[in-house]
């Protein structure tokens, strides 16, 4: 008995949407988007690399299909985050110039670091804070729209302690620079309410 190939996954796109868990029926990404997906979820760094020097303005492009309003660091730090190699990813493409404070662009506007937090991934938040996201990015998706990252980890159940936040606009122990200070100045810390999100 053979199989019948989906007429969506009769295109090398298509082909590369099923295999990396792409909806190919809903997008008509262009091959190196999805693959360059497909390399943010798996952690492989190598290959991100690659299409970021291929194809640099994947750093701050909006994905466009089922990925709208989304960057690459959005599709890193989307629900339920923890991903591979995540925080190596972080680096990747923030050398490559990813807007880290980037807003979904859609219902809300919450960045990054709001996701992060409220997947409660640590390792993302650090790397996050790191390459200088910052803290106190508002655009929440419940209330207002001026919830932080820091509500976004209380909200979700997580906490800012837990989240790798609570430290976050205090001032550092005597002689340490905190891991959120930017090379400009340190980020201040942020009690808004704000939400949750996707």
């Amino acid at each position: 008995m053979s199989r019948r190939v989906p007429s969506n996954l009769a295109t090398p796109v298509g082909w590369r949407s099923y295999r990396h868990g792409v909806n190919a029926s809903t997008t008509a990404l262009p091959g190196f988007v999805i693959d360059a997906v497909a390399a943010v979820r798996s952690g492989d760094t190598v290959t991100l690399r690659r299409l970021l020097v291929e194809q640099p303005e994947l750093a701050v492009a909006r994905l466009g299909g089922e990925f709208e309003g989304r960057t690459l660091l959005h599709v890193l730090t989307d629900w339920p985050g923890h991903r591979p190699n995540a925080p190596e990813t972080v680096a990747v493409l923030a050398d490559a110039g990813a807007d880290l404070d980037a807003p979904f662009v859609g219902a809300h506007a919450e960045a990054p670091l709001h996701w992060a937090a409220s997947c409660d991934d640590v390792g993302v938040v650090d790397a996050l804070l790191d390459a200088g996201a910052n803290v106190d990015a508002t655009g929440g998706s419940i209330g207002d729209g001026s919830g932080t990252p820091v509500f976004d980890a209380t909200v979700s159940g997580n906490g800012p302690r837990r989240a790798g936040l609570s430290n976050a606009g205090r001032p550092p122990a005597a002689g340490r620079r905190p891991r959120w200070a930017s090379s400009t100045g340190s980020r201040s810390g942020s009690t808004a309410a704000q939400t949750r999100r996707r």
